[in-house]
């Protein structure tokens, strides 16, 4: 064997390990189809004739609930636990909020306090 064959025979077994681990690793750092988290659902609460509806919501975490004001007078969306508060939401507006914790969420519009509603995110 002459010492160019020699040479880089060595340098092809010396090096060949090493590129097999980038191989692993690439393949191993790389997205898989099929697994990746369902997206977000949105769920909407319509507040119309002084009510939510529906009433109650269960959703999942992550998921967004809008709530959209069909009456001619402003409404709120107020957790009791002040998890989430809408603020105003004019006649015709909406306002969505995005579920970040497991829990059981009871709400009232804060303006009409006989308005309930609960969300549970599961």
């Amino acid at each position: 064997m002459n010492e160019s064959m020699s040479s880089r025979r060595y340098d092809w077994w010396r090096h060949e390990p090493a590129s097999s681990l980038f191989l692993v690793l690439l393949t191993c750092t790389m997205p898989v189809k099929g697994y990746a988290e369902p997206p977000a659902a949105v769920h909407t609460a319509t507040i119309e004739a002084m009510q939510f509806s529906p009433a109650s919501l269960e959703i999942s975490v992550g998921d967004r609930v809008t709530w959209k004001n069909a009456d001619p007078f402003p409404h709120t969306a107020t957790a009791v636990g002040q998890q989430f508060d809408s603020g105003i939401i004019a006649a015709g507006e909406t306002w969505t909020w995005t579920s970040k914790r497991k829990g059981i969420y009871p709400y009232i519009c804060t303006l009409h306090p006989g308005m309930k509603g609960t969300i549970t995110v599961k």
